[in-house]
């Protein structure tokens, strides 16, 4: 398991970049056995918990920041129970958790507010 600081990671899918995911500090599980620690969530192979300033954006320009993120690589998907910021172009949405596949494609975030900019025609 990898423990590292001022995280700046690249997803892709398909050869292509998907997501761009920045963090201050986070362990990843680069091996083939899961890591468990009494401190982050059980980490599968390929698997990431990284904590502190989050920033995820996909290649659409969908931002989401977040105290912390479980990235869960066989599912392709990231989850969070903490507060979290989605910033699209004419919205935010506010709440507490996240479920979103990695490219933020789909996202669900629980106990949400949205704030709809207001569009000139």
């Amino acid at each position: 398991v990898m423990n590292a600081e001022n995280i700046n990671i690249v997803l892709y899918e398909g050869g292509q970049k998907s997501t761009a995911i920045s963090a201050d500090k986070g362990f990843v599980n680069s091996g083939a056995e899961t890591w468990k620690s009494p401190s982050i969530p059980i980490l599968e192979p390929g698997d990431m918990f990284l904590n502190g300033d989050v920033v995820v954006i996909s290649t659409d320009g969908t931002k989401v920041t977040t105290d912390w993120i479980n990235y869960k690589k066989q599912a392709h998907i990231i989850v969070s129970t903490a507060p979290v910021q989605m910033d699209r172009e004419n919205s935010v949405t506010k709440g507490r958790g996240l479920e979103a596949t990695a490219d933020l494609k789909s996202v669900n975030i629980f106990n949400q507010t949205v704030v709809i900019d207001d569009v000139e025609e």
